[in-house]
């Protein structure tokens, strides 16, 4: 049986890596075993060190709110072997962090980028926001509140480990 995927998506500095992390602590301690793939795209340093060390901080912030295994994707080719990869780890469930531009079901963080631009996206199962505003250019889903953890691995659960 294939693992189910979902990803986590929003543009530069929205909150994607800080919400895997909680997502994560409360999978892992409902006894859910959780993979990451982590899109890595939009660091402008030439700077190999500055690099090595951003990229450690973060994937070292998901192995650590307990990801059995999160691997590092930049550029935007093909996940599909990475995810086979991950077939043979007796996960219960892959995330992926970024991605916005896949087919996979994803919750959508949203900013004004969103806003601007949520259109371009598909398959979104649910959005994330702190905003009061909920105009979503007719995108018509769940949303959550971004703080509302608890909401967001119930949905999780619910829809993507149990399919109900």
């Amino acid at each position: 049986m294939k693992t189910p995927v979902l990803a986590i998506s929003g543009y530069s500095n929205s909150g994607k890596t800080t919400l895997l992390v909680k997502i994560i602590e409360k999978l892992n301690n409902q006894k859910f075993k959780v993979g990451v793939i982590k899109h890595h795209g939009h660091i402008s340093s030439n700077d190999d060190e500055v690099l090595a060390a951003r990229r450690k901080k973060d994937t070292d912030k998901l192995s650590a709110a307990g990801s059995k295994v999160v691997i590092l994707k930049s550029g935007d080719s093909n996940i599909e072997g990475y995810l086979s990869e991950l077939e043979s780890c007796d996960l219960d469930l892959i995330l992926l962090e970024g991605f916005k531009y896949s087919d996979f079901p994803k919750l959508f963080i949203d900013d004004e980028n969103f806003r601007a631009n949520s259109f371009d996206f598909t398959n979104i199962i649910g959005i994330i926001s702190n905003m009061k505003d909920d105009s979503y250019n007719g995108i018509t889903c769940p949303d959550f509140n971004y703080y509302d953890v608890d909401s967001i691995v119930e949905f999780i659960e619910k829809t993507i480990l149990k399919g109900e």
